[in-house]
């Protein structure tokens, strides 16, 4: 079985997309690959890219694959970026570290 890439059970992480239009695609597409997953789906979880890096809590949005999520979304015409932090502890802003 190949291990699938989730974002961090109780952790922080985003899903960023080119413009505000493509949220609600977003959606739609996780809810028909798991509509009990999508019942877990923070509110601000997708954003747009210029909100990049700010992350939100996952709380219990972690047992989708993102990887398959991004391959729907691609192939639906929706450019995908997924963050996620990894960790259940804030994280610190990346461009900050890399100074």
């Amino acid at each position: 079985m190949t291990p699938t890439r989730t974002l961090s059970r109780k952790g922080y992480g985003r899903i960023y997309v080119q413009d505000q239009a493509q949220i609600e695609q977003v959606r739609n597409i996780i809810q028909e690959m798991s509509p009990y997953e999508f019942g877990y789906l923070p509110d601000n979880l997708i954003t747009t890219i210029d909100q990049f890096p700010e992350v939100v809590y996952t709380h219990k949005f972690c047992d989708l694959c993102m990887d398959h999520l991004t391959i729907l979304c691609w192939d639906a015409g929706i450019p995908i970026f997924v963050y996620s932090t990894g960790s259940i502890e804030w994280p610190t802003d990346p461009r900050k570290e890399a100074e």
